[in-house]
């Protein structure tokens, strides 16, 4: 994943949200995609936000990475979680870049995926 942080030129990226809902006015709930590939790798960013207000707040992220000419892709998975009154009064509940700032993951699991040869 240390590819990311290079600077090169980005042939293609795109954003959009797959779900979003209001939970009844007492919460919000929404999954969006972040699709980014350059010369030399593919990444694809799933995440998944999820706050009921004054109880909790939830981001659960999956990350792709394909480099080109490789025979596999890497897989990670991130969780991170907190009740709304653990939060630093200075953190946004409401804003998901600042909760993953704000919070440690509570659970990360990397996967290496191979692809068959035919």
């Amino acid at each position: 994943m240390a590819l990311l942080t290079q600077r090169d030129p980005v042939l293609f990226f795109d954003e959009f949200h797959l779900y979003c809902d209001e939970l009844d006015d007492n919460g919000c709930a929404e999954m969006e995609v972040k699709i980014r590939v350059v010369e030399s790798y593919l990444f694809v960013l799933l995440r998944y936000y999820l706050r009921v207000d004054h109880v909790a707040v939830k981001l659960q992220d999956v990350r792709l990475m394909f480099e080109k000419g490789k025979d596999f892709m890497l897989r990670e998975y991130t969780l991170r979680e907190a009740k709304t009154s653990s939060l630093a009064p200075d953190i946004s509940p409401m804003e998901p870049v600042q909760i993953w700032s704000a919070l440690k993951p509570t659970q990360t699991i990397v996967e290496k995926l191979s692809f068959r040869k035919v």
